[in-house]
């Protein structure tokens, strides 16, 4: 008996993958998923150590403003937990993420879980992966959770200007009282003095103004993790051709000799009895 060999030329996205085009998007997906994460973790952890900060100077500039008989700077609790949706919506980012990425490895993994190759030299493609089901499952749970992924990225990039604004409005206009950025200056080691002569990137105020995600990398995180995952999709479909598959072709010569066998076995008892 014979494998059924798979040789298709185009593009091709349906299982049996071919392992060499799984191990390709998959070392993709573990750059490119690991790349946002990265990002987001970045900006997560530094709205998470300062805007508890910037929440208390916030709020005491508006009673200094109110006992200064002022009242054009506000603070209200709406505004607060607009900051923190941004920041909730950077952590959902990150763990869904580590989902894909989690799920990229057994994706990978489930193209070996028996794999032989063919040793007959006339057939030199090696052979898809024999549990197709376990592959098609794999797949697309892996896919549910990229276009999750996409989708509160995408979210992230159309809501997170509004949250940018409120936070540099806020911050520019307020009351910075120097006791209160203590905690930002032990935990970053920033420089806090504006007259020390210090490199912009050594100053607090550089990484305060960090705090909410600016609109650059928001586009650098949606516009490459669409295209290129666009892009990916493509070159897989275009890898994923040539194959041998682990079901059997049985060979007509082979069946017409099982025939045969039979059919003396009941001559041969037809003739006994």
């Amino acid at each position: 008996m014979n494998n059924q060999i798979i040789s298709e030329k185009g593009f091709r996205l349906r299982a049996p993958f071919w392992p060499h085009a799984v191990i390709f998007f998959g070392f993709f997906e573990f750059f490119i998923t690991t790349y946002i994460m990265t990002i987001c973790w970045k900006f997560y952890t530094i709205a998470a150590n300062i805007l508890p900060t910037m929440f208390v100077i916030f709020q005491n500039t508006v009673k200094s403003k109110q006992l200064a008989g002022g009242s054009d700077f506000t603070w209200t609790i709406e505004m607060e937990n607009e900051l923190l949706s941004y920041q909730n919506s950077l952590i959902y980012v990150y763990v869904v993420s580590v989902f894909v990425i989690l799920l990229t490895m057994v994706y990978v993994s489930s193209q070996f879980v028996s794999v032989e190759y063919n040793n007959d030299p006339d057939k030199t493609y090696p052979y898809c992966m024999d549990h197709k089901n376990i592959s098609i499952v794999c797949a697309v749970f892996l896919i549910i959770f990229i276009l999750i992924n996409f989708l509160l990225i995408t979210n992230l990039w159309v809501s997170c200007a509004k949250p940018y604004a409120l936070f540099q409005e806020k911050y520019n206009n307020a009351i910075h009282e120097e006791s209160l950025w203590d905690s930002i200056v032990e935990k970053y080691n920033c420089i806090n003095d504006e007259d020390k002569e210090v490199h912009k990137s050594e100053r607090c105020d550089t990484i305060v103004s960090k705090t909410v995600m600016p609109q650059i990398w928001l586009d650098i995180m949606f516009y490459s993790y669409g295209i290129l995952h666009l892009i990916a999709l493509i070159i897989f479909g275009f890898i994923n051709q040539n194959c041998n598959t682990m079901d059997k072709i049985i060979d007509e010569e082979e069946i017409n000799d099982v025939k045969t066998i039979l059919l003396d076995k009941d001559f041969n008892h037809i003739h006994k009895c």
